[in-house]
């Protein structure tokens, strides 16, 4: 049985403390997959079948300032070889975002989350193929408006996040230095990994009418890298904003 969330849940979950925290962390590793209620139509659908999640661990893949994150794979019974994997994310806000009308679409608290919702709008206003630059929101569920949480099912990015793939950079010695640098990365890359980035601001500027939107989070974790794209720069990652 999963551990009962703490009274404390009426905070965010950065505001929690630890033994709080270690509580959300361990209900949510223990819980059993349940394909999302609500999917996006452009998006491809999650199909039913024996998901667990991995690595086979008490802890989850990663946390951050409103939850926590972890990865689900989808089994053949037959063979034991993945088929799907989905990023599930537990969101744990606190009651005063959960509760505010703007972080929900049409102000409609405990329906869509507007994070959800626009990931997709930035995708609606991208060429089909630009829309790989954008980190799939494949839908929402798990709403609880007693507890003040819901969950969102992400495309997994195999390769990590840009803080990630930097802290992997191996040491290089120069000729004639004294200390190490790490070794660049091929300026192709640099430049895929910025037009994508560009691209997907240019998009975000053309949703609601012209207004656009900010992002608000900006940064290294939020700047993912998906399977190889053999149609473009096909011996690179592809760079994925979130």
């Amino acid at each position: 049985m999963a551990a009962p969330v703490p009274p404390a849940m009426r905070f965010g979950f950065m505001h929690l403390t630890a033994v709080a925290q270690q509580r959300v962390k361990r209900a949510f590793r223990n819980w059993r997959f349940v394909r999302p209620p609500w999917q996006p139509e452009d998006q491809r659908s999650i199909t039913a079948g024996d998901w667990v999640a991995v690595p086979p661990s008490d802890d989850v893949l990663a946390t951050g300032g409103e939850g926590v994150i972890h990865l689900w794979c989808k089994i053949d019974p037959q063979t034991s070889e993945i088929i799907d994997r989905v990023i599930v994310k537990q969101v744990v806000p606190g009651a005063a975002r959960f509760l505010m009308p703007r972080n929900s679409r049409n102000g409609n608290v405990g329906g869509e989350p507007m994070e959800c919702y626009q990931m997709n709008l930035v995708q609606a206003q991208m060429s089909q193929h630009d829309r790989q630059h954008i980190v799939d929101c494949l839908g929402w569920g798990g709403i609880d408006s007693r507890l003040w949480r819901y969950k969102l099912y992400m495309e997994y990015c195999v390769y990590g996040d840009l803080t990630m793939i930097m802290r992997q950079q191996k040491n290089q010695r120069h000729t004639g230095r004294s200390r190490k640098f790490k070794r660049a990365w091929p300026e192709p890359f640099i430049w895929y990994m910025f037009r994508s980035l560009a691209r997907s601001c240019l998009a975000m500027e053309k949703t609601y009418n012209g207004t656009g939107m900010v992002h608000g989070d900006l940064q290294a974790g939020n700047f993912f890298f998906g399977e190889e794209n053999p149609d473009q720069f096909g011996i690179y990652p592809v760079p994925k904003a979130s």
